[in-house]
Formats: structure tokens, C-alpha cells, sequence
């Protein structure tokens, strides 16, 4: 018999929206932040009206995105989430629901940030998100 071991090497974290605390202070308004958008919900705004992409779209794996109540689940944002997007015990208890022994993590919300000209601010985000 052999042993197999499951790696997922392509799963995601959502970040939460500390991870661009700090950030205001340093670049004022064109800092990227989460923000409560009226008809997108929770929502990476990454400056002069630039929104990237919604919050409640990383977390709806497995429903129709062309369903009403899918996007009005969605712009529900983070309060959809699974404990496991942000705490390590409960990721754990998803690979196992998932048959996954193992993960390789990559972000989400901060890949929006690459749409910035300013690389400091980039640089900037990946070292919180880094920290």
C-alpha cells in the first residue's frame, strides 16, 4: 500500500484589512485600504477611485457568479469568510475537510496593488504583508 501525500500548490489567503494598516499615515489618500463599498461591499480601494477586485469574489468558490443571491453574498466581504482564512487551527481543520495534507500559500487582495505606478507603495504593502 502507499502512502499519498496531498499538496494543494495554488491556495490563497484572503488578507484582512490590516494588512494595509500604517499605510494612510505614510502615502495619505493614495494608499490602498479595505473599504465598505456601497454596491461591491468590501473592497481593496487602491486610490483616485480605483477599486480592485471585490472582497466577497476570493470567497465564493463553488457558487454561481451570475446567481443574485451569489452577489449578494458577495458583497457581504469578509463576514462570509471561513474561520480559516485568517486562523492558522481553523486552516487546518479545511485541509482536512479538503483531503489536503499540505499547502503552498499565495495572496489575494494584494495582487490588486501591482495596478499601482507608485513602487514604493507596492513595496510597501508586500513588506506589511511580509511583517
Amino acid at each position: 500500500m502507499t502512502n499519498t501525500i496531498c499538496i494543494s500548490a495554488d491556495s490563497h489567503v484572503v488578507e484582512p484589512p490590516e494588512v494595509f494598516h500604517g499605510l494612510e499615515k505614510r502615502f495619505g489618500d493614495a494608499a490602498p485600504k479595505v473599504i465598505k463599498h456601497p454596491e461591491r461591499g468590501d473592497v481593496l480601494d487602491l486610490g483616485n477611485g480605483q477599486l480592485g477586485i471585490p472582497i466577497g469574489m476570493f470567497l465564493s468558490a463553488g457558487n454561481d457568479l451570475g446567481l443574485p443571491e451569489t452577489q449578494a453574498m458577495m458583497r457581504r466581504g469578509y463576514e462570509i469568510a471561513r474561520p480559516g482564512v485568517s486562523d492558522p487551527a481553523e486552516r487546518i481543520k479545511d485541509q482536512g475537510i479538503d483531503g489536503v495534507d499540505a499547502e503552498v500559500i499565495y495572496p489575494s487582495v494584494i495582487f490588486n496593488v501591482y495596478a499601482l505606478e507608485n513602487k514604493e507603495i507596492i513595496q510597501a504593502t508586500f513588506q506589511n504583508y511580509n511583517d
